[in-house]
């Protein structure tokens, strides 16, 4: 009889430590849909598109903390500084989307985003992500930060 109740207890216990701990990630997950600046990394592999008018249009595939697709579009360079500018939208495999600008220095490998907002949890979001790597593969990292709740 002993025997049971301890198992018994036992199961209790883990149940409540699981449900604990599922709180507890939910909660976070909130308070940082809230407001607040979160970092974020991970890698790309990525190709040129055709895309005319623009001056190079080119597709990702991201893994890492913003898992999805990104397409960028290059709408101008200057041959005389040698850097390009353009639009970055990104879709996360959940579902938001993150838009941003892109500035660059041609050949260079970095390519730096502004992030200008997005979709669902990234409405009014703000941040930067800079993007290193070859013509094929890279690596990005950033920060963005979400607007406070105004209660609305």
């Amino acid at each position: 009889m002993n025997m049971g109740l301890s198992l018994n207890w036992r199961r209790r216990s883990l149940m409540g430590a699981a449900l604990l701990a599922v709180t507890l990630i939910n909660s976070s997950a909130a308070l940082a849909a809230a407001g607040g600046c979160h970092a974020f990394s991970g890698s790309y592999v990525q190709q040129a598109v055709p895309c005319l008018p623009a001056i190079v249009c080119v597709d990702a595939t991201i893994t890492g903390d913003w898992q999805g697709v990104s397409h960028t579009v290059v709408t101008a360079y200057d041959p005389i500084t040698n850097t390009y500018t353009g639009q970055v939208t990104i879709t996360r495999d959940n579902g938001s989307v993150i838009t941003a600008t892109i500035e660059g220095v041609a050949g260079s490998g970095v390519g730096v985003e502004t992030i200008t907002g997005g979709t669902r949890q990234f409405v009014g979001a703000t941040g930067t992500i800079v993007a290193t790597g070859s013509p094929s593969v890279g690596t990005y990292s950033g920060q963005y930060c979400l607007p406070e709740d105004s209660g609305s």
